[in-house]
């Protein structure tokens, strides 16, 4: 009976080791990261099928709230930071992971400027 027992669940097993697909990944999404150097606002977006409209969600929310936006970050499958400053300072980062991205950012924000922190930060 115990026999019968290992022989069932070992071909068990082994229907469910060859019924996993192999090599399957997650579907590749896109982010975009908008910014108004001249009035300070940004827009973001994350998981979008296509680059094209994750870019056009970043900047229609970053258009609302001024002028002036531009696309500063692309990333798909990563993060992206963006950083300000005093005295219109800022940077932008992009990494595989959020903490890498938003010390980027810093880090480029400081070449221009002091005083700089995160202002946004998202992954995709």
């Amino acid at each position: 009976m115990r026999m019968q027992f290992y022989r069932v669940l070992a071909a068990v097993l082994m229907m469910v080791a060859l019924g996993v697909p192999q090599g399957v990944t997650a579907p590749k999404t896109y982010g975009a990261l908008a910014y108004s150097p001249s009035r300070g606002a940004d827009g973001f977006s994350y998981n979008y099928r296509t680059p094209s409209a994750a870019r056009s969600k970043a900047l229609q929310q970053c258009a609302a709230r001024a002028r002036g936006c531009k696309i500063v970050a692309n990333f798909s499958r990563g993060c992206a930071a963006l950083a300000i400053g005093r005295n219109a300072a800022w940077g932008v980062a992009t990494s595989r992971n959020r903490r890498t991205a938003r010390a980027n950012a810093v880090r480029a924000c400081r070449k221009h400027g002091s005083g700089c922190r995160i202002q946004r930060s998202i992954c995709s």
